[in-house]
């Protein structure tokens, strides 16, 4: 029996039972992928192709042994028994990845958002133009640019901080383009004084499509879409602007919700019999619950083409956010942090897979279920580098003999600790 499949027999005992971790949404993909690419991948873009195949074989294979893996093992009893623990996919289209990264990006907004009251607003576009931007994702990041000008110009006298999340799925599922703000209300100015700004002058705020038109393709039948769209929207598309918070954390939490946010949760699946697929949503006219289903091929399509292009950036900072601004006002920010402490503080680290799993289920992964003994690294490996630790060759994995051994051929002990705070899910 090899190594790993004698582990997989023995991971199943230390707690005294099998812990079923199948997703149904990794399942259907598992069971469907390969056939809805061989009859619809044509229905993908082709520049998006590589990006959504991509994604979707990391989130099959996420917490499997084809990820990596490390093998913990309990030294001081006589049963030894073992932990496997499968290193995870980071993908923004795995469910089980998400929250993970939201965790962390709030932790990490929320020192650096200013304390100061904040709006949530939503740009939506007509149901006109969804085809062209599903063909054309390059006018997702025109969108998110046409939000924060749109915002910017409605705060004549200040530079406010603006970030902006696009997304791209509706409540059921359709491709539903559409961008959420989150702004401050107020700025600072050329005298680099904070001045407050709570009114909102919704009539130049629904005026995107006069930007979004000068990005669109020249051709008479864009041409005359867009006369039309002037017709009948004369005021402007659908802008909601009326969420407001006054608290740093939670205005980092807000907009959070939706940095990584699957298309649908999990939860809202009803049922699923192999061919077919059924789940609810929220109609968001009468806000009743409505069920869906879907053949199962249809559903995946709904689904993938949700998964954004490789690189792109689905949060972009503007103005007091941007990662490059004024230097007044990148001194005065300082000076607000130090001084008025009008940026939220507080100590947040990281929290690895260990300590995750301690929080949630008040357990720590890692002691051993029979003697209470910490667990020792036994063996790591990697699908691309091979072995990276075993302790039979590499003996006990000791931080201080590790910072003193000056091996090129393997990663330092720093390396494989940070790999396995970020990567692996326990089993």
């Amino acid at each position: 029996m090899s190594r790993l499949s004698c582990y997989h027999v023995c991971m199943l005992t230390p707690y005294g039972h099998v812990y079923d971790r199948s997703k149904i949404i990794k399942r259907i993909f598992q069971e469907h992928w390969e056939e809805f690419l061989s009859q619809h991948k044509g229905k993908i873009p082709e520049d998006m192709q590589p990006s959504v195949i991509e994604a979707v074989s990391k989130m099959i294979r996420c917490g499997t042994k084809e990820m990596g893996y490390a093998i913990y093992m309990c030294t001081n009893c006589h049963e030894h028994p073992e932990k496997i623990v499968f290193f995870t996919c980071k993908s923004r289209f795995c469910t089980s990845c998400g929250k993970a990264y939201v965790d962390d990006w709030v932790d990490k907004m929320s020192t650096q958002i200013l304390d100061v009251s904040h709006r949530h607003l939503v740009f939506t576009i007509p149901e006109q133009l969804r085809a062209k931007i599903y063909w054309n994702r390059e006018l997702l990041k025109v969108l998110s640019d046409i939000a924060a000008k749109v915002v910017m110009a409605n705060i004549q006298d200040a530079t406010a901080g603006i970030i902006t999340v696009v997304h791209t799925f509706g409540r059921n599922l359709g491709f539903n383009p559409h961008v959420h703000v989150l702004m401050t209300e107020g700025g600072l100015d050329d005298g680099v004084n904070w001045v407050d700004v709570s009114f909102l002058s919704y009539s130049k705020l629904r005026k995107q499509l006069t930007e979004l038109k000068k990005h669109l393709p020249e051709t008479n039948s864009v041409s005359g879409l867009i006369n039309r769209l002037f017709v009948k929207y004369p005021n402007g598309f659908y802008v909601n602007a009326e969420n407001k918070m006054d608290d740093a954390r939670k205005a980092a939490k807000y907009v959070g919700r939706y940095i990584a946010r699957p298309a649908i949760a999990e939860s809202r699946i009803q049922g699923y019999d192999g061919e077919t697929v059924s789940f609810s949503y929220e109609d968001h006219e009468t806000g009743e619950t409505k069920s869906e289903i879907l053949p199962v091929l249809q559903f995946i399509g709904r689904l993938v083409m949700h998964i954004p292009m490789k690189g792109y950036l689905m949060v972009k900072r503007y103005g007091l956010y941007a990662r490059h601004i004024r230097p007044a006002f990148r001194k005065a920010l300082e000076s607000l942090r130090r001084a008025k402490q009008l940026l939220f503080r507080f100590f947040s680290r990281r929290f690895t897979w260990r300590q995750r799993i301690i929080n949630s289920f008040r357990r720590d992964p890692l002691v051993c279920p029979i003697c209470g003994t910490e667990m020792e690294l036994w063996f790591i490996w990697h699908p691309e580098h091979g072995v990276l630790y075993d302790i039979i060759t590499d003996g006990p994995f000791d931080n201080e003999q590790e910072e003193q051994k000056q091996e090129n051929s393997k990663p330092s002990s720093e390396v494989i600790q940070l790999y396995l705070s970020l990567h692996p899910v326990p089993v």
